[in-house]
């Protein structure tokens, strides 16, 4: 019973991890800006004196109609998402790592870094408006769509950004670098 609750404790927390943005630099070799980002105490340990960042984007999208099969098919994506009667559900979650700096210097480390982040949700859109808004332009909605729709239609988005400035130091211990 152990093994097993060790196992499923293993494959949800591996599932989770998965959904954060740049989640493939945690496991990197490499220490970089990004790093710095989840943990400001690798400003000490970059892989060079100096770091720049230009541009990184994390991009995740997720939806109740499509699948990885339909992205290779010849059809329209468009037409699969509004295909049917059911409701559609789509998550745009973007990350964008902007300009940034980084440098150390015998036991500091600091950095100045920029994101921007932007969520978009649709939940529960009516399949008709939604083909009709996005396929036919308004007038289809107006002249040939029935406006029936017995769900809670939501359109939820936001954006912000920030700027971030690190310092980091050691204060006990051996240096190694």
């Amino acid at each position: 019973m152990k093994k097993l609750f060790i196992s499923a404790f293993f494959l949800l927390s591996v599932y989770s991890f998965a959904q954060e943005h740049f989640s493939g630099i945690g496991t990197s070799k490499r220490i970089g800006i990004l790093n710095a980002n989840f943990n400001p105490a690798e400003l000490a340990n970059l892989s060079s004196k100096m770091e720049i960042n230009l541009f990184a984007t994390s991009i995740n999208v997720s939806n109740n109609k499509i699948g990885f099969s339909d992205l290779n098919s010849d059809e329209n994506i468009e037409d699969l998402i509004f295909k049917g009667n059911e409701p559609v559900n789509l998550r745009f979650d973007v990350e964008v790592a902007g300009p940034g700096f980084a440098f150390r210097h015998k036991k500091w480390g600091f950095a100045i870094s920029s994101k921007a982040y932007g969520k978009l949700n649709l939940v529960d859109v009516d399949a008709n408006i939604g083909d009709a808004i996005a396929n036919n332009g308004l007038n289809s909605l107006v002249n040939f769509t029935t406006l029936n729709g017995n769900y809670n239609q939501r359109l939820l988005g936001t954006t912000y950004g920030e700027i971030g400035l690190s310092a980091k130091t050691q204060f006990m211990g051996n240096r190694q670098i």
